[in-house]
């Protein structure tokens, strides 16, 4: 293989490996009240377990997961596509932060619910989940910007 036949098959692969990321970062920005929002729902949704039971905390969670169904298509939408595939290596990071982060706050939550009570518990996971997803949102803008930035 000649070193033009080399170099041509390493710009093909250059551009296929950025069109699969490109549904991963090109999206339009998130509102100022994304995190907000998250840390309202977390905070509705641990008073709904802690504080409800049976049939009223069933009537209280179940909107509340209509509300994040709807929140994923108004996104879908938003966003005029969904990312596919694998993400790019990059963004494996700020993801495994985001969900152990998430873990790591129901687990907090549950001990402060149990020892303290609800109230702090609900309080307490919906200002730390508002922080996570700003920090995420950040962190997913930095590298998709750095990704889409990067020369063909």
């Amino acid at each position: 293989m000649s070193t033009e036949e080399r170099e041509a098959l390493a710009a093909q692969l250059r551009e296929t490996e950025r069109g699969e990321a490109a549904s991963w970062v090109t999206y339009p920005p998130s509102p100022w009240w994304w995190p907000l929002a998250f840390g309202a729902w977390t905070f509705l949704y641990v008073l709904a377990l802690g504080l409800l039971d049976g049939v009223a905390q069933a009537g209280a969670t179940f909107p509340l997961a209509l509300v994040m169904v709807g929140v994923i298509a108004w996104e879908r939408r938003r966003r005029g596509s969904w990312p596919t595939g694998r993400p790019p290596q990059q963004l494996r990071r700020p993801m495994t932060v985001l969900f152990a982060g998430l873990l790591g706050i129901a687990g907090v939550a549950w001990l402060v619910g149990e020892t303290v009570g609800t109230w702090p518990a609900a309080a307490l996971a919906g200002v730390a989940v508002a922080g996570l997803v700003w920090w995420y949102g950040a962190a997913y803008d930095r590298v998709a910007t750095q990704l889409r930035s990067r020369p063909a």
